[in-house]
């Protein structure tokens, strides 16, 4: 298009006819030069069909402004014919030949208009093709911008997982003897279902000990995105398997946070509690087993309420503080008066130095057998460890009193009477661990608990753990550790009828005088 407009300006014979648009008003503006009939829709150039439909509009534009020229070079013609008509006529015989001799060296000297017309027709092109690229551009930024949106809340996003499995074997002795995790099929009403499992039984129904089989502890699916720089959300789901068992699935976290600074910071929802996450984090194989007081049932990881949290002098001290149902996060109730649990913690030089606190009434003052429960649970915890480099290192003590009664006064089912619901019991444990990094990908660790569940009504009953292994890290995400279990109850001088057990997150173990747990396999942790 370009060339025909270069040579409609070249053209001599065209520039004094076409001076007669000089004075069309809308001429005047080459802004509207470009538009005689028709003006370029400002559509989105989101398809080839819209690109084609403005392509054709040019060329139809194109078509009107070549008619123009050949209308305008007609008349050109036949005014050129009657001017040299008319001059002839003027001229007298005796100059005709002077007259011939200078006129072909005559040139036409082109007016203000007429410059002014052959600038506008030279900038006809150029116009055309800034409108479509204006179009397409703002089709491309609309676009991108979209794009650019979409990307933006995706780079705020972050979907992790973690899961927590094993291969193994595993045996259980009960008073010397065989027994499954779960009670024979023609056992009483009253025997406890364990979350361990049931191993099977021989054709001669009497329970066997050992078994094999793989176990899928933990399967977080994680969302967490961030608003900005002050408000955030998180959602996990909490899943497991467990052989002869089944599956079970919950939400763990579901919470929004508001951040004011590294100081002080919000959650309501469902959340991390303040005490076990952390201690976690200090032992670095919750992955292998869980942590004491969570082992002996006497603690969860989250629950459903309002937690308070912050960091104080670059991190030396922090603090966390929460108000919750008191039940967990598996099995929200709501009760009467809400629990509280808190934690303080100083660090330096790798060293940790906290304690805490769970008080309240675990979400079970809401009646039980016709009766509220009055007394009020309380958990204190105590911990030091050391965490640098290769090492970690740490000892954790509890103390717990009037926990949930199912777990201390009621085992076996065996309380006579609602008033045995009035918790009086009390709880302790310890736990020490270690680990050390013997080379970049291959660590050693070990840890031994000690728990006395039944403080006051069986004092004789104690809990003793201990596990061992290597764990090998081929990248940060994995580790495989190949572990040793054993778990060993003891109730000498027990003189009750019925069987006393402790949950544990091992089964239920347990009876008259004393009960083992081994266990022997293939630990993995996966996360991204």
């Amino acid at each position: 298009m370009q060339p025909f407009f270069q040579s409609l300006k070249r053209n001599s014979a065209l520039i004094p006819a076409l001076s007669i648009l000089a004075s069309i008003p809308v001429l005047a503006s080459p802004a509207h030069a470009v538009i005689p009939s028709k003006k370029l829709k400002s559509g989105r150039f989101s398809t080839q069909a819209e690109i084609a439909r403005q392509a054709e509009e040019i060329r139809q534009l194109h078509a009107e402004i070549k008619a123009l020229a050949m209308k305008l070079d007609t008349q050109n013609n036949a005014k050129t014919t009657e001017s040299t008509a008319l001059a002839q006529a003027q001229i007298p015989a005796g100059s005709s030949s002077a007259a011939t001799t200078t006129a072909p060296d005559q040139k036409a000297v082109p007016s203000d208009a007429q410059l002014k017309l052959a600038a506008a027709i030279d900038s006809i092109p150029d116009q055309v093709n800034k409108a479509v690229d204006k179009q397409v551009d703002k089709s491309l930024s609309q676009r991108l911008n979209k794009n650019l949106k979409f990307g933006d809340w995706f780079a705020k996003t972050h979907i992790g997982m973690r899961m927590y499995s094993n291969a193994s074997w595993a045996t259980y002795r009960s008073d010397g003897k065989a027994a499954a995790w779960m009670p024979a099929r023609n056992s009483a009403a009253t025997s406890i279902n364990t979350p361990a499992g049931n191993i099977g039984y021989d054709t001669k129904n009497r329970p066997v000990g050992d078994s094999i089989g793989f176990d899928l502890k933990r399967f977080y699916l994680m969302v967490d995105h961030k608003f900005n720089d002050n408000w955030a959300a998180r959602l996990t789901t909490d899943a497991s398997y467990i052989s002869g068992v089944g599956e079970a699935i919950y939400i763990k976290h579901a919470y929004l946070e508001g951040k004011q600074s590294d100081a002080f910071s919000v959650r309501f929802g469902a959340a991390d509690l303040p005490w076990l996450p952390f201690v976690e984090n200090l032992y670095g194989y919750r992955w292998v087993e869980n942590t004491t007081s969570e082992r002996a049932n006497f603690a969860t990881s989250a629950d459903w309420g309002i937690f308070a949290m912050g960091k104080l002098w670059n991190g030396l001290v922090e603090y966390n503080m929460a108000v919750v149902d008191g039940s967990g996060y598996r099995s929200p109730f709501r009760s009467k008066n809400p629990d509280f649990e808190g934690r303080i913690n100083v660090n330096y030089a790798g060293f940790t130095v906290g304690g805490g606190a769970h008080i309240g009434h675990q979400g079970q003052e809401r009646g039980q057998m016709g009766e509220y429960v009055y007394n009020a649970a309380q958990r204190y915890n105590a911990i030091i460890a050391y965490v640098h480099g290769r090492f970690r290192f740490g000892a954790e003590y509890f103390y717990a009193k009037d926990f949930t009664s199912s777990a201390l006064d009621c085992n076996l089912n065996a309380c006579a009477s609602s008033s045995d619901l009035y918790k009086k019991d009390a709880g302790q444990g310890a736990a020490g661990w270690g680990s050390v990094r013997i080379f970049d990908k291959v660590s050693l660790f070990g840890r031994y608990d000690w728990a006395q569940p039944y403080m006051k009504s069986d004092s004789h009953f104690k809990d003793h753990y201990f596990n061992a292994g290597i764990d090998w890290q081929p990248i940060n995400n994995i580790d495989v550790g190949l572990v040793y279990k054993q778990e060993n109850v003891t109730n000498h001088g027990y003189t009750g009828s019925v069987p006393i057990y402790i949950n544990t997150t091992n089964g239920a173990l347990g009876g008259m005088r004393s009960a083992s747990y081994k266990e022997l396999g293939i630990f993995t942790n996966f996360n991204f």
